[in-house]
């Protein structure tokens, strides 16, 4: 969760205030990637190593 949080200071993931319900148990949040934020993150030295 965390990871998240900082992800969407930093302006790479952006919340799209939507649910999905993959389990009977809770929702899950829903978040898209923002490639334009990454590209100039990417430019001052920023990487995202999986």
């Amino acid at each position: 969760m965390i990871g998240i949080v900082i992800a969407c200071q930093c302006g790479l993931l952006t919340d799209l205030n939507e649910t999905s319900r993959p389990t009977p148990k809770r929702e899950a949040k829903l978040y898209k990637f923002n490639a334009e934020s990454y590209g100039r993150l990417k430019d001052k030295g920023f990487r995202i190593e999986f």
